[in-house]
């Protein structure tokens, strides 16, 4: 991230049944946290902790779009806006 920054982020499914997709769950989500990271003040933590949630919610479903949460299914301004 700059300055030789390291941040590590852990699963939050136990369940997983298939990992397609997941990948671009993070990507697409991490740009949407980013995105809503500008107009508040989220930390990168908090970005990357929101896309890790979203691409291990991915997974708890078989195929690239089944299992993807819905943003009105996440506590978005909780997970990205809250200390």
């Amino acid at each position: 991230v700059g300055d030789n920054v390291l941040i590590v982020s852990s699963s939050f499914i136990p369940n997983v049944e298939d990992t397609t997709g997941a990948g671009d769950a993070f990507i697409g989500s991490l740009c949407f946290a980013l995105t809503m990271a500008q107009a508040k003040e989220a930390s990168l933590r908090q970005v990357i902790t929101f896309a890790s949630l979203v691409a291990g919610l991915k997974c708890r479903a078989v195929g690239a779009r089944s299992g993807l949460p819905r943003r009105r299914d996440l506590p978005v301004d909780e997970l990205l806006f809250h200390p």
